[in-house]
Protein backbone atom coordinates (compact mmCIF):
# COMPACT_ATOMS: atom_id res chain seq x y z
CA UNK A 1 0.00 0.00 0.00
CA UNK A 2 1.24 3.54 -1.12
CA UNK A 3 0.05 5.24 2.07
CA UNK A 4 -2.69 7.25 -0.25
CA UNK A 5 -6.07 7.69 1.13
CA UNK A 6 -8.66 9.25 -1.30
CA UNK A 7 -10.87 11.60 0.20
CA UNK A 8 -13.50 8.75 0.00
CA UNK A 9 -12.17 6.55 2.33
CA UNK A 10 -11.17 9.53 4.80
CA UNK A 11 -14.82 10.25 5.04
CA UNK A 12 -15.45 6.56 5.62
CA UNK A 13 -12.75 6.05 8.10
CA UNK A 14 -13.83 9.34 9.91
CA UNK A 15 -17.57 8.88 9.97
CA UNK A 16 -16.93 5.11 10.84
CA UNK A 17 -14.85 6.53 14.36
CA UNK A 18 -18.27 8.56 15.36
CA UNK A 19 -21.03 6.96 17.69
CA UNK A 20 -23.80 8.74 16.61
CA UNK A 21 -25.83 7.10 19.06
CA UNK A 22 -24.47 8.83 21.86
CA UNK A 23 -24.81 12.88 22.30
CA UNK A 24 -21.59 13.19 21.56
CA UNK A 25 -21.20 15.01 18.29
CA UNK A 26 -22.62 17.77 16.64
CA UNK A 27 -23.17 19.39 12.75
CA UNK A 28 -20.49 21.72 12.81
CA UNK A 29 -18.31 19.35 14.16
CA UNK A 30 -19.00 16.69 11.64
CA UNK A 31 -18.12 19.85 9.26
CA UNK A 32 -15.01 21.32 10.65
CA UNK A 33 -13.70 17.55 11.51
CA UNK A 34 -14.35 16.93 7.62
CA UNK A 35 -12.58 19.90 6.64
CA UNK A 36 -9.36 19.02 8.42
CA UNK A 37 -9.34 16.08 6.81
CA UNK A 38 -10.17 16.50 3.25
CA UNK A 39 -9.07 19.59 2.54
CA UNK A 40 -12.43 21.32 1.58
CA UNK A 41 -15.92 22.58 3.71
CA UNK A 42 -17.85 19.34 3.03
CA UNK A 43 -21.87 19.39 2.69
CA UNK A 44 -23.63 17.42 4.89
CA UNK A 45 -27.26 16.28 4.81
CA UNK A 46 -28.41 14.45 8.37
CA UNK A 47 -32.20 12.46 7.41
CA UNK A 48 -33.64 11.55 10.77
CA UNK A 49 -36.48 9.24 11.44
CA UNK A 50 -39.20 10.17 13.27
CA UNK A 51 -40.80 7.24 15.82
CA UNK A 52 -43.42 8.19 18.38
CA UNK A 53 -43.74 6.34 22.37
CA UNK A 54 -47.18 6.03 24.06
CA UNK A 55 -46.38 5.64 27.11
CA UNK A 56 -49.94 3.14 28.25
CA UNK A 57 -50.23 4.34 31.88
CA UNK A 58 -50.89 7.71 31.50
CA UNK A 59 -50.86 8.34 27.55
CA UNK A 60 -48.12 10.82 26.91
CA UNK A 61 -46.61 10.38 23.76
CA UNK A 62 -42.83 10.87 23.39
CA UNK A 63 -40.99 11.94 20.10
CA UNK A 64 -37.94 9.85 19.03
CA UNK A 65 -35.29 11.10 16.50
CA UNK A 66 -32.66 8.95 15.25
CA UNK A 67 -30.25 9.07 12.45
CA UNK A 68 -31.10 7.22 9.35
CA UNK A 69 -28.48 8.59 6.90
CA UNK A 70 -26.10 10.79 6.35
CA UNK A 71 -25.08 12.17 2.80
CA UNK A 72 -21.47 14.21 2.63
CA UNK A 73 -20.93 16.49 -0.79
CA UNK A 74 -17.44 16.78 -1.77
CA UNK A 75 -15.52 17.27 -4.57
CA UNK A 76 -13.06 14.69 -5.67
CA UNK A 77 -10.14 14.87 -6.89
CA UNK A 78 -9.17 16.64 -9.80
CA UNK A 79 -12.68 17.68 -10.70
CA UNK A 80 -14.87 20.12 -10.91
CA UNK A 81 -18.29 17.91 -10.38
CA UNK A 82 -19.24 17.14 -6.77
CA UNK A 83 -19.79 13.77 -5.18
CA UNK A 84 -21.97 12.07 -2.78
CA UNK A 85 -21.10 9.23 -0.11
CA UNK A 86 -24.14 8.41 1.82
CA UNK A 87 -23.97 6.57 5.07
CA UNK A 88 -26.69 4.33 6.25
CA UNK A 89 -27.28 4.74 10.19
CA UNK A 90 -28.38 2.24 12.61
CA UNK A 91 -30.76 -0.34 11.22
Amino acid sequence: MNGFQTKEQIITDYLSGINFESGDWNYRQLQLGLRDKIGEMPAIDIEYVKDVKINEINSEATEIRKINKINVIFSPELDTSFKKLTFKIGT
